[in-house]
């Protein structure tokens, strides 16, 4: 393991986006509400959560010795009070979002940029600062207990009192992050350790008994909040359980770095490498790989899909080719975490908890995942991610089946949880398709891009609404009818030597969830996993005219990468490492866009709408697709 590695690749992509917000800073501006604010280019306006840029302007401050990089704290500093209010809190942004619960991680930001720099600042400066620090740790006192908000606010709350606690010699900070630190431990499932609470009523089930689970803020935001706890106070019930957690969620991490969240409770903020506005996963993966160094491999290749991801020194929340202008959200939230990760790795650490404490965490009997292969059983402990064997793995927590075949990845599930009752996941069925030769070929998005949280989600200028998310499609009494809107449909799982076999039955439902009236629309579709080839399969079980229903089947390619269709029954889209045929026993016709490609914010791709059409009225329509290296 070459730490060295990791700690130069986080210190130049540090050194980038900083570079950038700098450029981006409104400076020596007339106008004191503008002055010292960075302008995001993707959003066109200043966002409140600017201000947790200042902990990573100081970490350059310090490490460059430039003065350009104390000054951009100092003018944030400032501009943070045009956000700022009486009670020591923070808004989100003025006059859009009144939520103040961000002040958490306006605190974590100002506490680590005092605790590791705050030698760079003036002894006033250094008063002023502390004194506001006292003012949001006194608010966060007030306001944030374990029933507040979603489950990442309370949870990161412990990591701010415990820094609070510190630094300002406050026993009553410290002794309420203990508390929220044992209440915590109650918002896991059992088994998987799956940290649950990312919804509006976030300990009541679904239907099916599905708790609100969000990969992306688990691995980005609550999961690293508790790692940083657990290293300040050598917690090691603490660590334990994060490195539990985490290697758990590392089943939904794929070979490229990314997070497959494409199920999660709040996967409108989902982009592949992570979740829109949270800190990243390097501090618990980076630093946890000094106590279980099979997290550096992840904690690497999710780094270096950042870098990859990272355009113009700024960080895009979709891919870079997709023409799309970044929010500096991603940017800032990030940076601070490749902060927290570099000064944290170069700290001494007190009797760091050693390995052997946490051998026995990875005993399958603690885990309570449905390992459909015994070949499966080895994905317990993450070597390699290239080199997971084929199985098929499934949580009952959220009801997602984990596929691996040959050089596929898949996501197949059956989640019906939700942020709140817009029912913003996209239905049953597979959510992800992925191949080594390609990436990401199928993801999951909205069923329709909605602005849950308007201030924290990017504005679809010119970008027409068509989901990602493959579907059935039935066009009756001049309403269209999806199974994405199905969140009750069934999925059956069969296995053999040869294929992995899944049935998912599913009605067809309009945007409001209500099928026809007087009857149902229902259909069979399948999908099977072979070591060439997945084929989607959709039988009609109703006797609507077979031709009444078609495929519509997003492939993800960039505007670069050219197409054929060779007949009416085959297209191929040529890639960089392969091409990638999709065949039928049906008709392909392509989706009216002008340039053939529609994009997405969730997760950020640019896709070929592929629609396929039933030629006869009883057969069943057969979807077949390859990847040819």
């Amino acid at each position: 393991m070459n730490v060295q590695t990791i700690i130069a690749l986080a210190e130049d992509l540090l050194t980038q986006w900083m570079d950038q917000l700098i450029e981006l800073q409104l400076k020596d501006n007339a106008f004191k509400g503008l002055d010292g604010g960075i302008l995001c280019p993707g959003c066109s306006r200043i966002h409140g959560r600017s201000l947790d840029a200042i902990y990573p302007f100081m970490y350059r401050a310090q490490e460059s010795g430039d003065e350009r990089y104390i000054d951009a704290a100092r003018s944030l500093f400032r501009w943070s009070s045009k956000v700022s209010f009486s009670n020591g809190a923070w808004e989100n942004d003025v006059a859009i979002s009144r939520w103040r619960g961000i002040t958490v991680f306006g605190t974590i930001s100002l506490a680590e940029a005092l605790k590791f720099h705050g030698d760079l600042l003036t002894p006033e400066e250094k008063k002023i600062w502390f004194n506001r620090l006292e003012q949001a740790a006194n608010f966060l006192f007030e306001n944030i207990h374990i029933d507040t908000s979603v489950i990442n606010y309370p949870i990161t709350a412990i990591y701010a009192f415990a820094l609070a606690g510190e630094l300002l010699s406050a026993p009553r900070f410290t002794k309420k992050a203990f508390e929220l630190r044992s209440q915590c431990l109650a918002y896991f499932t059992e088994g998987n350790r799956f940290i649950f609470g990312e919804g509006h009523q976030k300990r009541t089930p679904s239907p099916k008994g599905c708790y609100p689970i969000d990969i992306g803020y688990n691995v980005e935001e609550s999961l690293p909040a508790l790692t940083l706890y657990g290293l300040m106070v050598n917690d090691l019930e603490i660590l334990e359980r994060v490195i539990t957690t985490i290697k758990v969620h590392l089943d939904f991490m794929l070979p490229d770095g990314a997070w497959d969240n494409s199920w999660g409770s709040r996967c409108y903020k989902w982009t592949y490498w992570g979740s829109r506005t949270t800190d990243g996963s390097l501090p618990v993966l980076g630093l946890l790989s000094r106590i279980e160094p099979e997290l550096f491999e992840p904690a690497l290749r999710n780094l270096r899909l950042l870098s990859r991801y990272t355009k113009n020194g700024l960080l895009s929340g979709h891919h870079p080719e997709a023409g799309i202008e970044p929010c500096i959200h991603h940017t800032i939230s990030h940076s601070k975490g490749l902060a927290l990760f570099l000064n944290y790795q170069k700290e001494e650490w007190n009797e760091p908890p050693p390995a052997i404490l946490f051998n026995s965490i990875s005993d399958n009997n603690k885990l309570n995942r449905n390992l459909t292969s015994d070949a499966a059983s080895s994905n317990l402990k993450i070597v390699n991610l290239d080199e997971r064997p084929d199985g098929v793995v499934f949580y009952p927590e959220n009801q997602t089946y984990i596929i691996h075949r040959a050089a596929w990845r898949s996501t197949i599930t059956g989640y019906d949880q939700s942020f709140d009752d817009n029912k913003i996941n996209s239905g049953n069925g597979m959510t992800l398709l992925w191949h080594k030769l390609t990436g990401p070929l199928i993801t999951a998005s909205l069923r329709n891009y909605m602005l849950i949280e308007p201030h924290n989600m990017q504005v679809p200028f010119e970008v027409e609404d068509r989901p990602l998310t493959p579907r059935i499609e039935c066009y009756h009494n001049d309403t269209i009818y999806s199974t994405i809107n199905d969140y009750a449909a069934s999925i059956n799982h069969i296995q053999d030597k040869e294929s992995f076999n899944f049935k998912i039955q599913s009605r067809l439902l309009d945007a409001l969830c209500n099928g026809p009236t007087g009857y149902d629309l229902y259909g069979l579709i399948e999908y099977l996993f072979t070591e060439n080839a997945v084929q989607i399969i959709f039988s009609n079980n109703t006797t609507i005219d077979m031709r009444s229903f078609k495929l519509v089947l997003p492939i993800i390619s960039a505007q670069s990468e050219s197409y054929s269709i060779q007949d009416p029954s085959e297209i191929t889209i040529h890639k960089k490492k392969c091409s990638v045929t999709v065949s039928t026993n049906g008709k392909i016709q392509l989706s009216d866009i002008g340039s053939n490609r529609f994009f997405n914010f969730v997760p950020g791709f640019e896709a070929i709408e592929i629609q396929i059409i039933p030629t006869n009225t009883t057969d069943k329509l057969i979807t077949t697709i390859k990847c040819n290296g």
